[in-house]
Formats: C-alpha cells, structure tokens, sequence
C-alpha cells in the first residue's frame, strides 16, 4: 500500500510542470461575462469603453492583481486616444511597437491572461483566467495595443465581440534591448581595449626588463674585462720585478749619469709645477707685407695699387695655459712700414688680434684673428693668423721663445699672393 502511495505521489510531481504548461481553451466571446457592452466596433467605441469610469477602474484591478499595474495606465491612455491602423491580417504580423492595430486573431493564439467580468453576488466583478487558448472554429477580430513602460513593452489583444482584454506578453523594448545591446557592445570594446593596453604593458615591461638584463649583462662583462686586464698588468709588473730582481742593473761608482738626468728631470718638472711661466708677454718681430691699398691723393696715388715693403712690430699682451696644455691669449700691438723709395707709402699701423695656440711639450702652434690698421677707417681689415713658437734657453717663469707668424688680411680673400703679412722674432714673457 505504501509502494502504491509513493509511486502515485512521485507521478503527480514529475506531472506537475506539465499540467503548467497547458492551457484552458476558450471556443466562444461574449456572454455574460463579457468585459464590456456593447461589442466593439471600431477605434471610437474601444475609446469610448476607456472612458467609463468603473472599467478603466476595473482594468486597474486586473492588471494590479496580474502583477503589472504600471502598465494600466499606458494601457488605457492609449485606448482613449481613438484611433488605430487596419491590418488585412493575423495580429502577429502587426509591426513591433507602440500603438492600436484593427486586425484579427487566429485560432490557436495563446494568451498569458485574459480579462473578464462575472457577476459575484450581485455585481459584476473584474477577474482574469490565466493561460488562454482561442480554440474557436474561426478567428476573431480584435484590437492589439502595444505600450512601452520602463523599457518592457506589453503587448495586449482586445477582442471585439466581449472587450475581454488579453495579455499576449511582455518583453524587453526595442528601444531597450537595442540600448543593451549597444552596452554590452560597448563594454566588450573596453573590455577588449583593456586586455590589448595590459598586452602592451606587459609586452614593454618584458621589453624593458630584457634590455635591463642586458645592460646588467653588459656591465658584468666590462667589469670581467677590467679586471682581466688589471690581472695581466699585476702579472706583468709581477714578470719585470721577478726580473728585475734576478739581474739587477751594474751601476758605476759614484753619481751615475742616468740617476743624474732622472733627477734634473724631476727637478725641472718641480720648477715647473712650483713655478709656472708668467702670462705676461711682448713681442719684437720684423718681417714684410704685400698689400692692395685703395687710392690715396695724399701719397701720391690716385688709384688702386699694391705695394709690398718691409715690416716691422712690437706688441704686448697677455696668454693663460691651461692644464690641457691649450692656451688663450690676446694682444695689442704697434707696427711700423719701411720702403727706401720716394713714392712708397710708409704708415704706422695699429693692431689687435685673439690667438689660440697649443702645446707639444715646450713649443706650441697655434691660430688667431686679428684687426689690422684698425685706426684707418678707410684701410683697416680683419685678417686670419697662424704661429709657432720654438722655446730659447729653459727659464721656468720667463721663457723665451723664437716666435713665426703670417697673416691672410681677409677683406681681398681671392687675392691671397698679394695680400699677407709675415714676420719672425722674440717672445718674452715677463
């Protein structure tokens, strides 16, 4: 008896969604039970049927007990407006949308609710059969209303003969699902970007940390190299001491000759570091010029001529050495023309010049830039230098040089072989 019990109890269970999922045939519309009469007719009579009162009251009722009383007043708004579009067809292939359709409903359309009015003890009472089926012998003409509230869109059928509204289903707006869709869209796209910014993230940090080992790597093998390096110096010194050590050198009694220069070279390097050379200096030169000079009545001369004489100069000026061994220095200076000939221009030209020279060893070469003649406005000219200078005698702080210059007067460039200036002398630093 129990088994019997148990099987009957467990049929009755796994039954249970399936008896859910039937619905209640409906073969007839209007009646008593009608949701409103007369029967409707066009979109005037469904908008005259909102505007009784106790049935828009009732529809509330119906759609609050049916769990979507947001939806009563969209619902009836439309209704009241009184005009529709005739569909020559099912109302299933009404367009999606907000709106009133005239069309007709086939046998077998299915419906989550359905509205109507019986009469409960005396009065007619709104009420709703749920899960529908038009199971008459030939469709009906209805009324499809569509209406939008919070992005789901409820989709109702009002059949003519009874009024009784019917919920045929509710969904996602298109408006809404196109919104979601477009925000799913979009944040598959961020998501997709953040995935492509963190891959490049990751790949520069794998490429920064690659070129980091490498740098390390580097390094390591410079400080492997160095240190080889200064093992085989170690271990050559090591060699030369060993040697060194084995054949010590025969020295002569007495001073040698070789301790002697090694230390007159010391004591020569001591001067010089205790006592460097003064930066003051003058120079006594003499040597000659070949030069274009403009015409000059007051000599003679009433055109362009080029004259060459002898030449010579003193100057003074002032030279820093640096520890690079360059040195800069400048000076200013006073030369004087000689030509034995009547008609030969002689003048006083006065100088200044900038000069850079450098030292190999004791003596140095160098280069400059002068103005020549700079108290004549009408023969002064810039001019491009060169020198050198051959040390005289070994005074630490007041050496003597044997100096040689020339000079390119720049403002004839293309006539370098008549217009130069060369002279030889002393330089004295004082």
């Amino acid at each position: 008896m129990l088994r019997r019990v148990f099987v009957a109890t467990l049929l009755l269970t796994c039954a249970s969604p399936v008896f859910a999922q039937q619905y209640e045939n409906a073969r007839r519309l209007g009646g008593p039970t009608a949701f409103y009469k007369p029967p409707l007719t066009d979109a005037g009579s469904l908008k005259r049927m909102a505007e009784k009162a106790a049935i828009a009251d009732d529809i509330r009722t119906v759609m609050r007990d049916a769990g979507i009383p947001e939806a009563a007043d969209a619902f009836i708004a439309a209704i009241s407006r009184g005009t529709s579009t005739r569909l020559a067809g099912n109302c299933s292939s009404a367009a999606p949308g907000d709106g009133i359709v005239d069309c007709q409903e086939p046998v077998g359309s299915t419906y989550e609710w359905m509205a109507y009015r019986p009469v409960v003890r005396g009065k007619r009472a709104p009420a709703r059969r749920e899960r529908v089926r038009w199971a008459g012998r030939r469709p009906f003409a209805a009324f499809l209303v569509r209406v939008t509230v919070n992005d789901k869109l409820y989709t109702f059928v009002v059949p003519k003969p009874c009024a009784n509204v019917a919920l045929v289903s509710v969904v996602t707006s298109p408006a809404a699902a196109a919104a979601a869709e477009q925000a799913a869209r979009d944040r598959a796209a961020r998501e997709q970007a953040t995935r492509e910014q963190a891959a490049r993230d990751q790949a520069a940090r794998d490429q920064a940390a690659r070129e980091q080992a490498a740098r390390e790597q580097a390094a390591r093998d410079q400080a492997a190299r160095d240190q080889a390096a200064r093992d085989q110096t170690a271990r050559e010194q090591a060699a030369r001491d060993a040697a060194n050590a084995a054949n010590p050198p025969v020295q002569p009694p007495g001073n040698p000759a070789g301790a002697q220069s090694s230390t007159s070279q010391a004591t020569a390097a001591t001067k010089d570091r205790d006592h460097p050379s003064s930066p003051f200096f003058i120079d006594v030169l003499a040597g000659g010029e070949r030069r274009n000079r403009p015409a000059d009545l007051s000599e003679g001369k009433s055109t362009d001529y080029t004259q060459g004489s002898g030449f010579i100069g003193l100057k003074a000026g002032l030279a820093k050495r640096f520890e690079s061994n360059w040195e800069l220095g400048g000076a200013v200076g006073l030369g004087a023309m000689f030509l034995f000939k009547h008609d030969t221009t002689n003048q006083w030209p006065w100088f200044a010049e900038l000069e850079v020279n450098k030292y190999f060893g004791r003596w140095f070469a160098g280069t400059g830039f002068s103005i020549w003649d700079f108290t004549r406005s009408d023969l002064w000219t810039p001019s491009a230098d060169l020198r050198f200078g051959i040390p005289i005698g070994h005074h630490p702080t007041h050496p003597v040089f044997f100096l040689g210059e020339g000079r390119w007067y720049v403002d004839h460039r293309t006539h370098l072989d008549t217009h130069w200036q060369m002279w030889g002398g002393l330089r004295i630093h004082f």
